[in-house]
């Protein structure tokens, strides 16, 4: 093995080594670190939140449809009595109107949405 005086020996550089990690770093954490994570950890949480809220409207939904469908069939319903007889003759007008209702309030929502955002 060839010194050179560049090279140390074995015990000087474990030292050195070992010297360096007594000290602890020189760094520090911005003033509102903690702020900041506890801020993406309650955005994270939130965010499953409402997936999961999204997952039992969607579940609610189905079993409601179901049940109507299931109490349509069993009963057999005819539409003879009072309001019903007025709906069996506008079908059309009907289904137009929920799905009028509905596509207004996903159209507000979206707006809400984008002005809460913005604002």
């Amino acid at each position: 093995m060839d010194m050179n005086n560049e090279e140390l020996p074995k015990d000087k550089i474990e030292q050195a080594v070992f010297d360096a990690l007594k000290s602890e770093p020189r760094f520090e954490l911005p003033a509102n670190f903690a702020d900041r994570v506890v801020a993406m950890v309650d955005a994270k949480v939130k965010q499953k939140e409402a997936q999961m809220d999204r997952w039992w409207l969607a579940a609610g939904i189905i079993s409601i449809l179901g049940a109507f469908i299931y109490a349509y069939a069993s009963v057999e319903f005819k539409p003879e009595v009072g309001v019903f007889t007025f709906f069996s003759g506008y079908g059309g007008l009907v289904i137009f109107g929920l799905v009028f209702v509905i596509a207004l309030h996903l159209v507000d929502k979206l707006l809400l949405k984008k002005s809460q955002e913005s604002g």
